[in-house]
């Protein structure tokens, strides 16, 4: 995706006045990769659509933003709710499959509705004739497989567009970029090592157990230190710099 930014932003610096021609090729590039992606991938119906439409939502901001202007007025709808939304979405995604993986242990999710807590170092509980179940950690694995690809994704493009913004040189958009994408990675680590220890916690007060409630606790952590890291870095930036 590195290499896609790049080329595109030298397709751009050579043909600056062509920028609706560079707007369609976006689509185009995006499209064809997002399909590609939605074939490789395996995945429920649900978390592909939740994926994809994240992805796409991304590239049709940007691309809307980057067409040369027209010398009369349009009337064109507010999109600023685009990315906050996909981010998010990838984001609450992506915390909850990993703290499935990392903390499901061997517990399973039955057919019947129920879950089944067991630790790593237990055995769980598989299924019989009656009951069909799936591993919580597989479940994660799953989810943490798309969303890493679409993290990747998406922080590519603000990349590249605060580079656009600035004129195709370092500049505010593209430190704004870089700082807010670095600091949810490091709120997201601080909100998911707290959320395991306020969990744990929680679990042996409550009686509700442990497994259970430090799933629940490093997913809640995750997904608050990773916004709260982006908005924090995102003031940092309109306030310093």
């Amino acid at each position: 995706m590195e290499h896609l930014l790049s080329a595109l932003v030298a397709l751009t610096q050579a043909n600056r006045m062509n920028d609706c021609v560079f707007s369609s090729f976006v689509s185009s590039a995006s499209s064809s990769g997002i399909g590609s992606y939605a074939q490789a991938a395996r995945m429920g119906t649900g978390l592909m659509g939740a994926s994809s439409s994240a992805m796409g939502g991304m590239v049709a901001w940007m691309n809307g933003n980057q067409c040369g202007d027209i010398s009369e007025v349009v009337v064109t709808p507010d999109k600023s709710w685009v990315v906050p939304v996909a981010e998010t979405t990838n984001t609450i995604l992506d915390n909850i499959g990993s703290s499935l993986k990392n903390h499901g242990g061997n517990s399973t999710w039955g057919s019947n509705g129920h879950f089944y807590w067991h630790g790593a170092s237990e055995h769980g509980f598989y299924g019989n004739k009656y009951v069909r179940t799936t591993k919580l950690a597989n479940i994660g694995r799953g989810i943490t497989k798309f969303t890493g690809k679409a993290n990747m994704f998406m922080n590519g493009v603000e990349l590249g567009k605060g580079y656009i913004d600035d004129d195709y040189q370092i500049g505010y958009h593209s430190i704004k970029a870089a700082t807010c994408v670095a600091g949810g990675w490091a709120g997201g680590r601080v909100g998911v090592f707290v959320g395991l220890k306020a969990g744990a916690e929680i679990g042996v007060w409550f009686g509700v157990g442990v497994i259970p409630s430090t799933i629940i606790g490093g997913a809640a952590g995750g997904i608050i230190g990773s916004l709260s890291g982006s908005a924090l870095s995102e003031w940092m930036i309109d306030k310093f710099l």
